[in-house]
């Protein structure tokens, strides 16, 4: 594997150090500060080089993390009861517009549900939090993230509280709950060119359950 410039450095600062001297779990404990990995192993050769082979987790997904101190209010959710989309706007552009002047951070995000800082990335899922979420609800987000994106090419994706809103041009709204059961998901997901045909000014859809709800 070719390191990353923040790994590089890692190993930098054990240069000149004895290899032989080096703890193995040490060493795992600084690395997994930059990533998340499966296993690490190393092999010494003399007369001074030390071989790290690093097993790593599934790729990770750039995300964007904003926090702010209180969540917008949707005009969907104002209007919940209502089965015509002429009450509401799409989640998803709300959501934008609420963000749009508030400090992003770079990340990306990990199967284990691992967040590493990475600047200078892009990415088209955001997090917006008010307290950052624990490990397994955002393991949980990775796995619908890349579910949503098996099927959907290039969307927009805002995740905020429990939701995933996701934005794709000419369509309504996805939202899926971060917690809903995959396999639900994945079947609607398979049926979406139908979904799309039952309501023509339909703005929202959520394949949360077995049964989508679309207004």
């Amino acid at each position: 594997m070719v390191c990353d410039e923040t790994t590089y450095n890692l190993f930098q600062s054990l240069k000149g150090k004895k290899i032989i001297s080096l703890k193995q779990d040490e060493l795992e404990t600084q690395l997994k500060y930059l990533f998340p990995f499966d296993s690490l192993q190393t092999t010494f050769s003399y007369p001074n080089s030390l071989n790290v082979n690093i097993k790593r987790t599934l790729p990770a997904i750039p995300i964007t993390l904003i926090k702010s101190e209180q969540f917008p209010e949707l005009s969907f959710d104002r209007q919940a009861s209502a089965s015509e989309s002429a009450f509401f706007r799409k989640p998803s552009d709300e959501i934008e517009l609420f963000v749009k002047n508030l400090e992003t951070s770079p990340n990306q995000l990990w199967s284990d549900g691992n967040l590493s800082n990475q600047p200078g990335s892009t990415a088209s899922a955001t997090l917006v939090y008010q307290k950052l979420p624990h490990q397994k609800f955002l393991s949980k987000t990775y796995q619908q993230l890349t579910l949503l994106t098996k099927y959907i090419q290039d969307p927009k994706i805002f995740i905020m509280g429990e939701r995933l809103f996701l934005r794709q041009s000419g369509q309504p709204d996805i939202i899926v709950y971060v917690e809903a059961e995959s396999a639900i998901v994945e079947t609607s997901l398979q049926s979406l060119d139908l979904l799309y045909k039952i309501k023509k000014d339909a703005k929202v859809i959520n394949l949360s359950f077995k049964h989508p709800i679309i207004k």
